[in-house]
């Protein structure tokens, strides 16, 4: 506060327009911290909400939808977002496609990005916190968010819906049915295959416009 008063007096003396801009900021900078407090309160009351229908809608397909065809299909489903699946795809493409790297290159691309938020998030998976939830870990790592499986089965998804655009319906179709068997499996929650959606598909677009 003394510091203040002291600039205040050495500009009025010196520079008029200092002492305005400096008067304007110093107002702004009370203002941010007054009313930031009330901001994260806000923000983390949201989060609450979110997180609080993240374990709901999980636990509703993880144990709600449970039945013998899926308990069959989703386990081998997974796999379509899986490291080994990308890596045959992507040597395949090469031999098959002509633009390999437009397949490829997202795929890197995405996983780098999911892997770092990955490591900057640490999302503790959901059978680590919510009780009695049906699991299969297939394909886990330490940390949950956002799912990798899904990040991976968007980005193929919207390779192949450029290259074969007749059949997007298909693509798309798979890529969900990854998505659901991360949650149906336990290992991840619906803001993971989300961001997931989002990461794979953004990615693979903006690759793909500019190649």
């Amino acid at each position: 506060m003394k510091s203040n008063i002291m600039i205040v007096v050495f500009l009025y003396k010196y520079n008029r327009k200092l002492l305005i801009f400096f008067t304007f900021t110093n107002n702004i900078l009370i203002f941010l911290c007054y009313h930031y407090k009330y901001y994260l309160r806000g923000v983390d009351i949201m989060l609450e909400k979110v997180l609080a229908h993240d374990e709901l809608i999980l636990i509703k397909i993880n144990k709600g939808l449970r039945c013998s065809l899926f308990n069959f299909l989703m386990p081998k489903a997974t796999y379509l977002g899986s490291i080994q699946f990308c890596v045959c795809i992507s040597i395949i493409s090469i031999f098959v496609v002509k633009s390999p790297l437009k397949i490829i290159l997202p795929l890197i691309v995405s996983a780098l990005i999911c892997n770092l938020i990955k490591f900057i998030v640490g999302r503790t998976r959901p059978f680590l916190v919510i009780k009695d939830l049906y699991i299969n870990k297939i394909g886990i790592d330490k940390y949950s968010f956002p799912s990798g499986h899904t990040t991976a089965a968007f980005s193929l998804a919207t390779s192949f819906c450029f290259l074969i655009p007749h059949l997007s319906i298909l693509f798309v179709l798979l890529a969900l049915i990854v998505a659901f068997s991360r949650l149906y499996l336990g290992v991840h929650y619906v803001t993971d295959v989300s961001i997931g959606m989002i990461i794979g598909v953004l990615i693979n677009f903006l690759i793909n416009i500019n190649m």
